[in-house]
């Protein structure tokens, strides 16, 4: 069992009509220095907005994605499938049941990104959601 003892929602903004296949994340000056207990990420079957309002990237996009994370200076955390973050069942999307646990691993950030296999232009500005667990 998971105890959340802090949290943040973090987005990673994908403008309209962009094809960049790399996003990294914005400046998180929150968790810098923090250590890492937990990820999710949240579709948009989960969700329908993110707190800025924008909507969360289509299925058929995050399908092709995957999310490396600097984690102690280091990318060891490298290309995990976005979906294997995603742990809200809801339509027919992928999932897994359990909470994705980490070590406590130091996350430089501004180095982690999401990169996709190929980017279908969104018709609006959306997305990219993740909830962070941390201590």
């Amino acid at each position: 069992m998971h105890r959340i003892e802090k949290f943040e929602f973090v987005e990673i903004y994908v403008p309209s009509g962009s094809t960049a296949t790399r996003w990294a994340f914005p400046d998180l000056p929150k968790l810098r220095y923090t250590a890492l207990l937990a990820m999710e990420y949240y579709s948009v079957s989960a969700i329908s907005a993110a707190p800025s309002g924008r909507s969360p990237i289509s299925v058929a996009n995050a399908q092709k994605a995957f999310l490396t994370l600097y984690a102690d200076e280091r990318q060891d955390i490298y290309r995990i499938p976005l979906y294997n973050m995603n742990r809200m069942q809801a339509s027919t999307d992928p999932f897994i049941r359990a909470l994705p646990l980490f070590k406590g691993q130091k996350i430089t950030w501004d180095k982690s990104y999401v990169e996709f296999t190929t980017l279908t232009a969104p018709g609006a500005d959306q997305s990219i959601c993740f909830g962070v667990h941390y201590a």
